[in-house]
């Protein structure tokens, strides 16, 4: 079985997004900046992982005791300076779409280019972001719950 590392597959995602229609920059983990440059923005980056106890009856694997990892990454996406909320909102509809469109477009095998990737799921919820933390300065945005399965 392949080697996943948390970075490859957070970069694999960098990658996907890049370039989604109406975003501007997309900041993988290493990139990340304490403030916000401009908006729309996106960030991508590494929240949680948890792993199956292995076991001798997975099913999962010809021949069992593979070992499965779940691996959790938030994809932030900054869509516009909170002020006027139908204008926000329709900013963050069309976000929305075109970033769903993209996970839209992986299929099987490996999933995201990255060996050892089985699956992938995502849900996606609307954000009010204060950036920095416990400023006045609110974004409207959305985050991508991401979470990939390897074994």
């Amino acid at each position: 079985m392949p080697t996943v590392t948390i970075s490859a597959v957070c970069d694999a995602i960098h990658v996907l997004f890049e370039g989604a229609t109406g975003i501007g920059v997309v900041h993988s983990y290493n990139q990340l900046t304490e403030g916000i440059e401009d908006t729309p923005l996106a960030e991508v980056y590494w929240q949680s992982g948890n792993t199956d106890a292995i076991g001798g009856h997975d099913r999962i694997a010809y021949g069992g005791a593979a070992r499965a990892t779940d691996l959790v990454y938030h994809v932030d996406v900054y869509a516009a300076t909170r002020n006027d909320l139908g204008e926000n909102m329709k900013t963050l509809v069309d976000l929305v779409d075109a970033f769903w469109t993209r996970l839209e477009t992986i299929t099987t095998g490996d999933i995201l280019g990255v060996a050892g990737v089985r699956a992938i799921t995502w849900r996606a919820e609307r954000v009010t972001f204060e950036r920095p933390a416990g400023s006045a300065i609110r974004f409207f945005g959305f985050r991508f719950v991401i979470t990939v399965r390897i074994f």
